[in-house]
């Protein structure tokens, strides 16, 4: 009977959870985890990041640490005595960590299953060799970087060689740039074969 005494003082009378979110978690078990454990470790992280925003770390030898942890405290103290945790703070947290967390596997199964230049060569040409490649990539992404830079950089310089094309002087220079640019197609067709080997 003083267990569900002291429980009723936590829940109800100091946390203030609404009847409607306590009676959704049927165990003992379950309010702990998904009215006090889970909330108040995203709470928490909110608090300490909106305490460091109201008092910034930058004060010499730490002079600002207290009342840093002073406002943490006042507003947390604060957010419980308003009701705001027991009414819509606890769905919004849980809410809040199970976004974080599906955008962290996400995000984890990304960087380490697939080549993080395998994802800047998939957003920069847009689609069009969507992962074609992802298992043959997987360790060779560095060589595989070389080559990309090496074919945009042939790029760039068959632009300028183009553009100079234009502006040719006389006959002898046009024919020794035309003679550029057909090195430099040739130079980014095999790079090109390079790279799809990938």
């Amino acid at each position: 009977m003083a267990t569900l005494d002291l429980f009723t003082l936590i829940f109800q009378e100091i946390l203030k959870i609404s009847p409607n979110i306590l009676y959704k978690y049927t165990t003992l078990q379950d309010q702990l985890f998904n009215l006090i454990f889970l909330p108040h470790v995203v709470l928490f992280l909110f608090l300490f990041g909106f305490g460091a925003m109201i008092v910034p770390h930058g004060a010499p030898e730490g002079k600002n640490k207290g009342l840093r942890y002073l406002v943490i405290a006042t507003t947390y103290i604060f957010i419980v005595y308003q009701g705001w945790y027991g009414t819509f703070l606890i769905p919004l947290l849980q809410t809040w960590f199970t976004i974080v967390l599906i955008f962290g596997l996400v995000l984890f199964l990304t960087v380490k299953i697939i080549h993080p230049f395998t994802v800047r060569s998939v957003g920069s040409v847009a689609g069009t060799e969507i992962v074609k490649s992802v298992g043959k990539q997987l360790g060779k992404g560095k060589e595989l970087e070389a080559l990309q830079k090496e074919r945009d950089d042939t790029r760039k310089q068959l632009n300028i060689e183009k553009g100079r094309l234009a502006r040719a002087a006389n006959q002898w220079e046009e024919a020794q740039i035309r003679l550029n640019i057909r090195t430099l197609e040739d130079k980014e067709k095999a790079l090109k074969r390079e790279i799809d080997k990938y």
